[in-house]
């Protein structure tokens, strides 16, 4: 690690932006414009972070798992709806060992070492995958996987997408994965391929109360989801990208998954609101979606099948892999990400409107909307291209999140 020392066992955590619902983890309900230098909640290391619409989630190395943040909904897990300004064990887990989380706006994903999903919070949109339209204050295990391999879950604002492996759990060979999709369809972010669903207690219709089967990544052989707003998104083992749901810089909505044609490989993707960050294997960062809306992608360059190669290999891959995912490449539009081209970027992050990156030398950037300090910098003021955050240690080992308004950075200890 540079910058700072070695810190406590636990690692360095570090807050900034809107915290007014306690998401900050700092003991206060209000905003920070400048980095907060956090207590390790634990001396057990973490292992991942997640930032929702208003609360904050972390898996500790031990298992353990702490919210904190917005309860209104119950989507912190502690059978109650308070909020909390400090993380807190999610006690009603405390039998099993959580490795994997997900923060959506007001609904939380848990994920133990038998795989085994469970939700809590809002569920009014069937975004809990219970079966019914039921808001839950404690985590509780959702039953149509229980003889799957729950991997990842991912939690957008009114839906949520769940990655098991093909095989049953009882089975000791695992071959491929399979996407399911359950809450809200209204602008096709399940993937279901219609906008169709039952009507929910709230008398909204295109809602899915039980996870429903992706169909059209099936063969794709996914190993990454996100969601976020009424976005989603998926990675392949290959690097394949995919897209659905609403229409980035368009008014058309993408009810079945998209194959972006870039003919590039990624790494890893960040999915905000209106924009979606992708990093390649080779440090880059490419993008899709606004370039105007408080500056959260300006300076993208057009990038054409001419500048990259074409993109025939990723579509014969497809092909012999049996992907049924459209590939129609003028839906979606990539971009390279100028303000950084050139600099060899580790991780990169995106709240609902701002963005974040990890540079090599463990610097970490900010661009987009600024309004409760949620870019680091000591203002309110939105900004079009990457600042570095002079508040923080540089940490090449470090991880940036960021949530609706607020962010994080964290020691990485995976």
């Amino acid at each position: 690690m540079e910058g700072s020392g070695g810190g406590e066992q636990g690692g360095e955590w570090w807050s900034w932006g809107a915290g007014t619902h306690g998401q900050l983890g700092t003991g206060a309900f209000q905003d920070e414009l400048l980095p907060q230098r956090l207590p390790p909640p634990s001396p057990a290391p973490l292992l991942q972070l997640a930032c929702g619409g208003s609360h904050s989630v972390a898996v500790l190395r031990n298992g353990e798992a702490m919210t904190w943040g917005n309860n209104s909904s119950g989507q912190l897990g502690r059978g109650d709806s308070e909020s909390s300004c400090e993380p807190t064990l999610v006690k009603e887990l405390h039998c099993l060992k959580v490795h994997t989380v997900s923060a959506g706006w007001s609904h939380t994903a848990f994920i133990s070492d038998d795989y085994s999903l469970f939700t809590c919070g809002s569920g009014g949109y069937g975004q809990l995958g219970h079966g019914n339209f039921d808001s839950c204050s404690v985590p509780r295990r959702v039953i149509c996987f229980a003889s799957m391999k729950v991997f990842l879950a991912a939690c957008g604002m009114r839906h949520t997408l769940v990655l098991v492996g093909s095989a049953l759990l009882c089975d000791a060979d695992e071959e491929g994965t399979s996407v399911y999709a359950f809450g809200s369809s209204k602008k096709g972010q399940l993937g279901l391929g219609s906008l169709g669903g039952v009507m929910s207690v709230k008398g909204l219709l295109n809602t899915h109360h039980t996870p429903s089967l992706v169909g059209s990544l099936v063969g794709c052989n996914v190993s990454s989801i996100h969601a976020s707003g009424d976005h989603s998104a998926a990675l392949s083992d290959h690097g394949n990208l995919f897209v659905w749901g609403r229409g980035f810089d368009t008014r058309s909505n993408f009810p079945v998954p998209l194959k972006v044609l870039s003919g590039l490989s990624f790494a890893q993707v960040a999915l905000g609101w209106s924009h979606l960050l992708a990093l390649t294997c080779d440090g880059q960062v490419y993008a899709i979606g606004s370039r105007h809306r408080f500056g959260t992608l300006s300076g993208c360059g057009a990038l054409t099948s001419e500048d990259n190669g074409g993109s025939k290999s990723t579509e014969a891959l497809n092909e012999q892999r049996g992907c049924a995912a459209s590939t129609q490449a003028s839906a979606v539009c990539v971009k390279q990400f100028e303000p950084l081209k050139g600099h060899f970027v580790r991780w990169v992050a995106a709240g609902s409107e701002h963005s974040a990156a990890v540079l090599k030398d463990g610097s970490v950037v900010t661009w987009g909307w600024g309004e409760h300090g949620q870019l680091g910098l000591g203002n309110t003021t939105d900004h079009s291209c990457p600042n570095i955050v002079l508040g923080v240690p540089r940490m090449v080992n470090s991880q940036v999140y960021c949530g609706c308004g607020f962010s994080f950075l964290c020691q990485s200890c995976t």
